[in-house]
């Protein structure tokens, strides 16, 4: 459950699928040429092993984790030609739903009207509480990923002229919600 994805754990159920971020960075739209993106990108803030990671790749290592070779690979040189539109899932349930059909309509360049936004109810069966101090070193990494993930978007990917985000302030504010742990949050 904890760590990457691979053969000894469910590849649909591991913390890194949190980490969002990395999935928005193979759209090519930032450099990935600064020690500090890179980091937020493969999680090094909080590798235990950070040093010997970067000193490795240094040295041209060949260690499993050899994060300057990923970064490398996923650059795109001029990333993907379309404008992205950026929402947070929650602000559909807010106020900020009136706004998004009107950044919607001006980022396809339309003047037709959409119609309301509506939240998308799940039903949810398979639940843990996160909450449990069961799940406590679960909960930690995925605040870690949770403010990589917000210090990127804010600070790189948003950045590029071809991402437009869907009512800008109620954006920021929900963003700001990733580096917070939830069950410290009442």
């Amino acid at each position: 459950l904890i760590g990457r994805c691979g053969p000894d754990t469910d590849p649909k159920v591991c913390t890194d699928r949190a980490r969002f971020h990395a999935a928005l960075a193979r759209l090519g739209k930032t450099s990935m040429d600064t020690e500090d993106e890179i980091s937020l990108l493969f999680g090094l803030r909080y590798e235990k092993f950070e040093t010997k990671i970067i000193e490795n790749s240094k040295q041209g290592g060949n260690d499993d984790i050899d994060h300057r070779r990923l970064a490398e690979k996923s650059t795109q040189k001029d990333g993907i030609p379309n404008e992205i539109f950026l929402y947070e899932v929650r602000q559909v349930t807010t106020e900020a739903s009136k706004q998004i059909p009107m950044d919607l309509r001006k980022y396809l360049r339309v003047n037709t009207d959409f119609p309301d936004i509506f939240p998308f109810k799940q039903n949810k069966t398979r639940t843990i509480n996160i909450c449990e101090h069961d799940h406590d070193a679960v909960r930690a990494l995925l605040v870690e990923h949770g403010t990589d993930a917000a210090d990127w978007i804010r600070d790189y990917f948003v950045n590029s002229p071809s991402v437009n985000l869907a009512s800008p302030e109620s954006f920021y504010g929900f963003l700001d919600d990733w580096k917070l742990d939830p069950c410290l949050v009442k």
